[in-house]
């Protein structure tokens, strides 16, 4: 049974005129990171450090110009941040917020993936239409993507691979390590997804638990939608079924959404931010929509914390956070 429900929303961070594009939890200390494109008057770009349990700003930091990921290895303490229009990636210490290196990529580096357990960080340099590969904070790779356009970036974090889909072209891949490097698999090309005609893929989330991957996409009649695809293996990739969501705009709109989705490995449930109807899609773990959650206008980019069973929503017209518990069944 579908249902729907109000998201509360969280006071407004003070001082910052919009907030963009990222933030992620950091379960075992509930802080959350947001990074801030601030307006011209401001003239600064700036990384915050939030806490959602008492709706306060703990601590900020200078980041690059146009900050657009964030991605933490709690493990070392860590936070790293790329700069979309800075050409780097900026390290800073979780605790002190002090930058530790700032990293050289190329132009346009945007969504990051993490491996923390080899110390690895994925971020895609759409300037490059390719992927750098940082480890121990370090450029030690550039990989092509298959394709242009890259936005959609995901991680299987058991099996080391990484999932790159290319908006221009309308293509994903699966990218596995492969000893000391980093490899484009010729054999899992996800094309045209069985034929139906899109605009996409926008972004991508997996789900280890149950080897899915959850891929936005547009049809041309500008509706949205999801597809799952199960990663049978490596060269195996099956679409499961097409789910339809709300609306993330045109793609002709340099606002359009397409950007949030999040899966909580907990309940296996999917959440997709649709940015134009300002609600949230939930997706059950047999694929089917559970609820639609009304958070706001212009929501963007989704986490989940898994201790607290809490979904974060960034608005990004209106500067705020908003939140809601998983209790859908």
């Amino acid at each position: 049974k579908k249902s729907s429900s109000r998201a509360k929303c969280l006071s407004q961070p003070p001082d910052f005129d919009s907030m963009i594009q990222f933030y992620w939890p950091f379960p075992s200390h509930n802080i959350c990171w947001v990074g801030s494109l601030l307006s011209k008057l401001q003239d600064t770009d700036t990384l915050i450090k939030y806490n959602p349990a008492t709706n306060s700003v703990v601590a900020t930091a200078a980041s690059g110009d146009e900050p657009w990921d964030v991605v933490i290895n709690e493990g070392l303490n860590e936070v790293y941040v790329s700069n979309y229009a800075s050409k780097d990636v900026w390290v800073y210490d979780a605790n002190t917020m002090v930058i530790k290196k700032k990293i050289h990529v190329g132009p346009n580096p945007m969504m990051m993936e993490i491996f923390p357990d080899i110390n690895t960080v994925a971020v895609i340099v759409r300037g490059l239409n390719g992927i750098a590969i940082i480890e121990n904070g370090n450029v030690v790779q550039y990989m092509p993507t298959g394709g242009t356009g890259a936005f959609g970036f995901a991680s299987d974090p058991v099996n080391k691979q990484l999932i790159v889909g290319n908006r221009d072209t309308g293509s994903a891949w699966v990218i596995y390590k492969d000893g000391g490097n980093w490899r484009l698999n010729d054999g899992s090309e996800m094309k045209d997804f069985g034929g139906m005609k899109r605009t996409g893929p926008f972004e991508i989330a997996y789900n280890p638990n149950n080897n899915r991957i959850y891929v936005i996409s547009m049809r041309p009649s500008g509706t949205w939608f999801v597809d799952v695809i199960e990663k049978q293996s490596m060269t195996s990739l099956v679409t499961l079924a097409t789910i339809d969501v709300g609306s993330s705009g045109s793609d002709r709109d340099p606002n359009v959404g397409g950007a949030g989705i999040a899966v909580n490995l907990t309940t296996n449930h999917v959440f997709v931010a649709n940015t134009a109807d300002g609600t949230v899609t939930v997706i059950g773990e047999n694929n089917q929509v559970l609820s639609t959650v009304t958070v706001g206008p212009d929501p963007f980019e989704i986490a989940v914390n898994e201790d607290t069973q809490t979904v974060y929503v960034t608005l990004r017209a209106g500067n705020r956070l908003v939140k809601f518990a998983d209790v859908f069944p």
